[in-house]
């Protein structure tokens, strides 16, 4: 099993540390919005001299922890993929029954990439503890799969949550890598989606074809304004207020030459059936321009930034979001991920 992770390791993690850089400069040269936008950091914060770690043993740790995070998805992904091909007659039971021992075997493998997790950096603590979560989730209803006390139908009602919970955990590890790290996030994210197919070629796990129900199209950011409401993906987001330029908290180093702080008041509710995870990572301002900043894990003055929490069913969330933009620039709109590659947007403008 040993050898088994640190394959994995290695398929995870040495080509983007060979795109990367463990130096804490980064530049602050903003990035063009596309039809789907690459997120790079315009702002590092500094790392002072101190007793923890030093930066390039931190980014280790964040590329150990992140491999043990990519499992524990993978893991409940597939669970969730063999109950739903069984329970709707596309795996007949001796095909889902090799890959239910190939998931058990998956889950193995997660365990012992997590005990090479000497500690996660603590900026990654509450996205380590979820995925623990899942991870044992995950194995919990395996096990009473397995033992014949839940049907695959079951399974698929239990994994659902558990599945987002992990979508959250593993889009999180990855804003971490790339915002605060430097990691290049697109480079772990090909590289862990290529992975997992040469993993579940290996295992005999063919990913199940599923129709899905259209989801309706986000409102356009030019179509709501500040103070509107959106509700997508069991999310409802709006902003309430902008303050351009804004002050940060009295901890925080200046903004950079030619850059200025802006923060972004912002209510997320959940309308869906289940509880969910929020946190500032999720949230990226739009300029007039186009160009993206994700959030630094800068604070604005006062106590009532928005906080890392969970939200339950009919609960809301508010709280502030700084973030380091151009001084010529103007916030247009802000944009959260709900989950894997599902974003929902609002306006800023008046």
């Amino acid at each position: 099993m040993r050898k088994a992770y640190f394959l994995l390791a290695l398929l995870f993690i040495l080509p983007a540390l060979a795109c990367g850089s463990t130096s804490a400069t980064t530049s602050t040269t903003p990035v063009a919005v596309t039809q789907q936008p690459t997120l790079r950091p315009t702002f590092t914060p500094v790392v002072e001299p101190s007793s923890t770690p030093p930066f390039e043993e931190m980014g280790e740790r964040v590329a150990s922890a992140y491999v043990a995070i990519a499992m524990i998805q993978f893991n409940a992904e597939i669970t969730s993929e063999i109950a739903d091909g069984l329970a709707s007659g596309e795996l007949d039971t001796l095909e889902a029954g090799a890959m239910r021992l190939g998931a058990i075997l998956s889950i193995q493998v997660a365990e012992d990439a997590i005990q090479e997790v000497a500690g996660p950096p603590d900026v990654l603590t509450d996205i380590w503890e979820n995925a623990l979560g899942v991870h044992e989730a995950t194995k919990d209803v395996m096990s009473r799969w397995f033992n014949g006390k839940i049907d695959s139908g079951q399974v698929v009602a239990e994994m659902s949550p558990i599945l987002q919970d992990a979508n959250v955990a593993i889009s999180d590890a990855e804003n971490v890598a790339s915002h605060v790290y430097n990691f290049d996030a697109e480079e772990l994210k090909a590289k862990r989606e290529e992975t997992v197919k040469g993993v579940r070629a290996t295992l005999g796990m063919v990913t199940p074809e599923h129709t899905t129900t259209p989801v309706p199209p986000t409102p356009t950011p030019q179509s709501t304004h500040l103070g509107d409401l959106v509700e997508q993906y069991g999310y409802s987001l709006s902003a309430t207020a902008v303050e351009n330029p804004t002050i940060l908290h009295e901890w925080e180093d200046p903004a950079p030459t030619g850059y200025k702080a802006v923060a972004v008041e912002v209510i997320v509710g959940n309308i869906s059936a289940e509880q969910f995870w929020a946190n500032q990572l999720h949230f990226t301002l739009i300029d007039h321009e186009g160009f993206a900043y994700p959030n630094n894990q800068v604070d604005r003055a006062g106590e009532n930034n928005f906080p890392s929490v969970d939200i339950g069913v009919g609960e809301k969330a508010r709280g502030w979001i700084a973030f380091m933009i151009p001084e010529g620039a103007t916030p247009t709109y802000i944009k959260y991920e709900a989950g894997y590659n599902q974003y929902i947007t609002v306006g800023l403008l008046p």
